[in-house]
């Protein structure tokens, strides 16, 4: 949700994480947004009070709880941390705890739980 009206380039770049089915690098988003990258990242503190790279990485982390989070998916943790733009696993469970509160293994754990 944007804090103040977003530009049409935040919005442009905004419909492209929310479409991707996987992990979304800047220089994709700087084309759909159609500015410059230093652009963008100022449009974006502007619109969302967060910064490009926090944005990238909350909408991997929303992706990976999503596929962690399905019975249908039998990619590993490592797999889907890389789908989702993270060089390392390590990095990634870090990351996904401090969002989550919990780790992308106990998040799958859930999904086999019984009830």
């Amino acid at each position: 949700m944007a804090l103040f009206p977003c530009s049409g380039s935040v919005s442009r770049a905004l419909a492209v994480l929310e479409s991707a089915s996987g992990f979304v690098d800047v220089d994709t988003l700087v084309r759909a947004a159609g500015i410059t990258l230093p652009n963008l990242r100022r449009n974006v503190r502007e619109c969302t009070g967060t910064t490009l790279v926090k944005l990238l990485q909350d909408s991997g982390l929303d992706r990976a709880r999503l596929w962690l989070s399905s019975d249908r998916e039998a990619r590993s943790v490592e797999q889907i941390a890389r789908a989702c733009g993270f060089g390392r696993g390590e990095s990634f469970v870090r990351a996904y705890r401090r969002r989550f509160g919990e780790t992308p293994t106990q998040t799958r754990m859930r999904i086999f739980a019984p009830d």
